[in-house]
Formats: C-alpha cells, structure tokens, sequence
C-alpha cells in the first residue's frame, strides 16, 4: 500500500521525500556539536537572532557560550573529541570562531531561532539544522533538474544521480549540519543549474538574470565557491555563441585560459624553496660573488607589503631523526648594502610552533653565519629559512644567500664548511663529513612560481588558515620529498571523509579496512567515466563538460592545496566537505563510470539492466547500513 502511494508521486517528489527521511536521520542521529565547527557556525547564527545589528569579527555573548558548552558536557562532547570544558571561565572558549564569515547561509540558518528565543540551546540547535535539510533537499532536486536537462525522458540519470547523493553518506551528513559548507553547496549547485539551463536553452533575460543571480549568491555565500564569477564568462560566451559561432567560443575560452595560465606561471625560483614574497623577481639569480657555482638566492625588499623570507621544509623522517638532537644551520650572506636579517628553524611541536632565530647584521660582501639549536623531542615539522625584517629597516635592495647547510649536531662558525660540489650536498665542517639536510641548498636548480599579480589575487581567495601563500602550490608539486605526504595525506583524509567519515573526522566505518574498499570503487568509477566520455565524444554537450570540469577541478583543486601550510605549521589536513560544491559534477562522473563498467559485466554475466541497478543500489543500501551502525555503535553504544 505504502509503496503504491510512493509510487505514483512524480520522480521529483519522491526524490525529495526520500531526502527528507535519510536527512532527518542524520539531524537526530548525530548527537549536538558533533559536527566540524558546529559550536563556531552555530555561534554566528544565534548572534544574528538574539543580537541587534549585524555581528561582526569578535563578537560573541558570553552566557550564550556557558549555556553551550553546558549542552556539550550534557552530550558528551568532551569525551567523543579527548577534549576539556569549563563553562564557569570568566572568557570561555567554543573553538574557532565563524563570526565575520560571509552571511548568507547565516542569515537563512537563523530565521527559525526569532521564533525560539528563550528555548534551550539544543533546541535552536537542531532548529537550525532543519534549515540546513531544507538546502539539502533542494540540492537533490537541482540534481534531478539538471539530468533532467542533460537526458531525454525516462532516462535513467534522472534518478540514479539524485538518489546516489542521497545513500552517500558522507555527504547526507554533512549536509544536515549547522555549516555554511552547506550553503556553498546549495549557492554552487544553482549556478550549475543556471548554467545547464542557459546553454540548453535560448539566452533569455530570466535565465541570464537566474545565472548572474546564482552568481551572485555564490560570492556572498563562502569564497570556495566563488569560482562561479570567472565561470560565468564562460557560460557567458557559450550562450551568447553558439551554433556556427561556437568555434569562436571554443578559441577565446581556450586562449584565455592557455594564456592566463602561461601568464601566471614563472620559472626561475630557486626549486624546491618556498617563497614569502610578493617580489617581481624571482628568488634565484646569477651572481658573480656566490661562493658556490653560478646562483644564489635573492630576496628583494623593495615593494614589499611584509617581511620577505624563503623557507625549506625538511623530509619527515629526518625530523624524526633530529629529533633532541641539536642541529647548526647556516649560510652564505650579502646584500646591496647593510642591513638587518634573521636565519630561523621554524617548528611545529605539541600543536604549538616554535621560531629559533639569530639575528645578524649583513653587509656587502659574503660572509658565514650560522644558527644553532636543539630541536624538540616531540618535534612534528620543521623548516628552515632566511627571513629579513623589512618593519625594523626602511633599507631598499638585495638580500643574496648561497650554501646554506643544516647538519645534525653543533659546528662553528669560524671555519665554513668546505663543499665537494656546487650543489653542496656533501662536505667537511669542522674535520667532520657530513650530508647537507637540505635540498638545492645554493640555488642552482631552478623551479616554477607564480607571477606577482596571481600571488596577490589568488591569496585572496585562499582561507586564511593556515596561512598558505599561492606559490606554494606549483613549488610542492615538484617537491615530492619535502611535500608528497602532505598530498598523500589529503588524498586519503579526502576520500575517506568523501564516503563516510563523521563526527569532526573521528568516527569511522566499522569493519576491517573499509576504506580500501571505497578506494577501488572510486577508482573504477574515474576509469569507467573516462571510458564513457571517450565512447560519447560525439555527441556529449562538450560547453557544458567544460563548465563542469572547470567547477570540478576548481573546487578540488582548492581542498587539495587548502593545508599546504602544514608544511610550515600545525599539521591541517583538509576533509571532503570543502570540496562538496562540486558533488554534482563529482556525482555524475562516478555514476556514469559505475554504470559503464555494469553494462560489459552484465553482458558476460548475462545479468539484466534491473538487476544492474539493483547491484548498483545494493552496494549504496550496504554502505548505509554500516554508516549507520558505526554511529550507533560510537555515540550510543558506549
């Protein structure tokens, strides 16, 4: 009887009410605070309610945070995250703050809280997050209107996609949180929507005015999406060219991205060192005064916005082996003329970094500086850098390095170490041999960069924490040894959050090694889809891949490099909900390679399309099953 009544509902409904019961059990099945930075987002809401005016940055209501962290003793926070909590502090704490964030999802999330002032704070609590279902059931009805928009009538994408993001545990959950990831989504995913429509359709003015309307919403909503304003040119240029002027879009949209990429990309900094700079120049240059081969490297401090340094992070394991050992760092120093500068070993331990710093009066002529220190037992990371504090001098010019040498153990500076190559890999110091700690260490390997112009826009739209400066980027992807487990790291945390990882990243799948399972399912699908695009080539609209792979790539792109800072600092590995502003495009590419993949198996197998799908949604029902007995078993079993 239930199932008749279900069925003769239109897809988009079903689809909806299927939303609304997974998305209510996560709201009630996860326990209060229990999400990432709950405590922080809820925080902004309840200001915007309670408070007269608009909050801003350091705002906060000190009763309200008792009451709050009173709710999380009562549900157990401080035991699920090995954590501690005082609420009778004079200043008491919730955590990261989201006060000042951008205020659209905000705004939206307390409009419930006017009607519940005076209720419990658990209550709001869940209030909001009832907001937070309602864009999460929208999201799955965008989904359906942009297959619907992609696929004739009847074809099956325009439920497989849609109920897929539903059984996607990972991302059901995160949605039905008090998150603006939530609002990025539902911002991201409208413009998606308004694009496919423009495209599909003529370029009227109330599909123009709905695309720049998404457009606009993006930017006010989180600044991961604001990836939407360059794409609406693109859109743009597609809708406005089309049919025998199509050609002319596809050269103007391929030139601009080959030449803003070309214009963007430098190379001649010093490979495999990390610029702090915003200088013109790159960071290697020939000089005839460099004590080893034809480089050095150069910081500039002219034009400078702050103190310009260069840094290397040090492999993992040999931090590990350094670790309550002391250690002598030095180098070659001269400048266009005297002026202050600092060698520094920076270190992350115990969640806090540490600077060792000397402090040195450069002049103009190569000179042998060292800095000596003991490195801490507990040591995680630890880089090493030539740093000048342009704030204490209003001296202009250069600023040259070359042989800098980290060693294991003490050395003095009276006797420079003596080099057996210009590379200054290996040498004596001291009558002692030893093996330079760290790469490149004269600057006679080059490497890319970013243009000045690129550093300073894409800084920002990068988050602010932890601090990562643009160049960073291209520089850690040619240094493998220095970065590879940062981005072997992300990928697993991303993966493993992407499908099924709660709480704040600290409740996974039950079962031995789930994940590895996940993995190969992920793969398969990004090789099926390759196979599907290459089989469809001809008769795919390739203008709306394009703004789907650029909003793919774009918004992956940025969780992939969002921690790279941990190279310098705390260690902070992204998770997937930074990427889930792209879950439509992510969605459609692995369904389709899951799909293709069924088909030449069900053939062999002589199996039908209906068992196909049964398969297919057997594996999605499973994955939910053990999703929610995990949760069961973390919070309510113990």
């Amino acid at each position: 009887m239930i199932r008749r009544v279900f069925l003769r509902f239109p897809l988009p409904a079903r689809l909806i009410l299927l939303s609304l019961v997974f998305g209510l059990t996560y709201v009630f099945l996860i326990p209060p605070w229990q999400h990432y930075d709950e405590p922080g987002h809820f925080e902004y809401v309840w200001l915007i309610a309670n408070r007269t005016g608009w909050p801003r940055a350091g705002d906060y209501d000190p009763e309200m945070r008792r009451e709050m962290l009173l709710s999380m003793e009562q549900y157990n926070f401080p035991r699920y995250l090995n954590t501690t909590i005082d609420p009778m502090v004079t200043n008491p704490t919730i955590g990261y703050s989201q006060v000042g964030d951008l205020p659209v999802y905000y705004w939206f999330a307390a409009l419930p809280l006017y009607f519940l002032m005076g209720s419990s704070i658990t209550l709001q609590l869940y209030a909001s997050r009832l907001v937070s279902l309602t864009m999460y059931m929208i999201i799955i009805f965008i989904a359906w209107g942009i297959t619907s928009q992609l696929t004739p009538a009847n074809n099956k994408f325009r439920w497989i996609v849609p109920l897929t993001l539903i059984l996607l545990p990972g991302f059901t959950d995160m949605m039905t949180a008090v998150n603006s990831d939530v609002g990025a989504v539902l911002a991201f995913s409208l413009f998606l929507w308004a694009s496919v429509r423009i495209l599909r359709r003529e370029p009227s003015i109330g599909n123009t005015l709905s695309l720049i309307g998404a457009t606009i919403l993006c930017c006010f909503m989180k600044n991961n999406v604001w990836l939407a304003l360059p794409l609406l040119t693109v859109v743009l240029l597609f809708s406005w060219l089309r049919g025998r002027w199509s050609t002319l879009a596809w050269a103007l949209c391929l030139a601009v991205l080959g030449i803003g990429f070309g214009a963007a990309i430098s190379w001649g900094d010093a490979a495999m060192w990390y610029r702090r700079t915003f200088q013109n120049a790159s960071t290697r240059v020939a000089n005839s005064l460099a004590p080893l081969g034809e480089y050095a490297f150069r910081l500039d401090l002219s034009q400078q916005e702050s103190d310009p340094s260069i840094v290397q992070p040090l492999v993992p394991k040999t931090v590990v082996d350094l670790r309550n050992a002391p250690v002598t760092f030095g180098g070659w120093i001269w400048s266009d003329q005297s002026m202050p500068a600092q060698l520094q070993l920076i270190c992350e331990h115990g969640g806090n970094q540490q600077t060792f710093s000397s402090e040195i009066l450069v002049g103009n002529l190569p000179k042998f500086y060292i800095l000596s220190a003991i490195v801490p037992v507990d040591a995680r990371n630890l880089s090493a850098g030539m740093f000048i504090p342009k704030g204490q001098s209003e001296v202009e010019g250069n600023m040259f390095f070359d042989g800098l040498v980290l060693v294991k153990g003490e050395r003095s500076s009276s006797a420079p170490p003596v080099y057996e190559d210009a590379d200054a890999r290996l040498g004596q110091w001291d009558g002692m041999q030893f093996t330079n700690l760290l790469r490149n260490s004269s600057a006679e390997h080059a490497g890319p960069s970013l243009k000045t112009w690129a550093n300073k826009i894409l800084d920002k739209v990068l988050p602010p924490y932890p601090t990562i400066f643009p160049s960073d980027i291209p520089t850690s992807l040619l240094d493998w040894k220095g970065a590879g487990w940062y981005y072997k790291g992300t990928v697993t945390v991303v993966l493993r959050t992407f499908w099924a990882k709660f709480g704040w990243g600290n409740v996974p799948l039950l079962g031995s090694k789930p994940y590895r399972v996940l993995a190969v399912v992920s793969i398969l699908g990004l090789i099926g889809a390759v196979l599907a695009i290459w089989q469809r080539r001809s008769t795919l609209p390739w203008e709306i891949l394009l703004i789907f792979g650029l909003g793919f790539l774009g918004i992956w792109i940025q969780v992939l490099v969002r921690g790279l800072g941990s190279l310098f600092s705390r260690t902070f590995i992204p998770v997937a909900r930074y990427g889930y502003p792209a879950i439509l495009p992510t969605i459609l590419l692995l369904s389709a390679g899951w799909l293709q993949l069924l088909r030449p198996i069900g053939h062999w197998l002589r199996i039908g399309n209906k068992i196909q799908m049964a398969i297919y949604f057997l594996g999605f029902s499973t994955l939910n099953i053990f999703a929610i007995l995990s949760l069961i078993e973390y919070y309510y079993a113990r």
